[in-house]
């Protein structure tokens, strides 16, 4: 069973504080990785909260930290990109990174979800 210690909570709650305040700068880059931080910390309290009386499956759990340790690098150097690389069109940094992490993603997840069934 899986039971949420202290510093799971502490991070989850400071990752909420965290994006919020990200969210209260109202620049592009700050609102739209702030947002995303906060969700993810609300998300994971919930996930703690309701864990106390069903434990989450192991599977779904290493593929959602799988999930979000690449989306983390994808918010990453999305953002670095954005900050530092100036091309043309502007919208490839946005999106270049996303389009290839999540193909990564899809190609882990897929291969794991399979070795796990057989």
């Amino acid at each position: 069973m899986f039971i949420a210690l202290c510093f799971d909570w502490v991070a989850c709650i400071a990752s909420i504080i965290t994006g919020s305040w990200m969210i209260a700068q109202l620049e592009i880059v700050l609102f739209v990785f702030g947002s995303i931080t906060a969700l993810m910390g609300l998300q994971d309290c919930i996930l703690f909260y309701r864990s106390r009386s069903i434990p989450p499956k192991k599977v779904g759990w290493l593929q959602m930290h799988f999930g979000r340790m690449t989306g983390s690098y994808i918010a990453t150097t999305t953002a670095f990109l954005v900050v530092n690389v100036q091309i043309k069109p502007y919208w490839v940094p946005w999106l270049l990174p996303t389009v290839l992490g999540s193909l990564v993603i899809a190609y882990f997840m897929r291969r794991y979800t399979m070795k796990t069934k057989h």
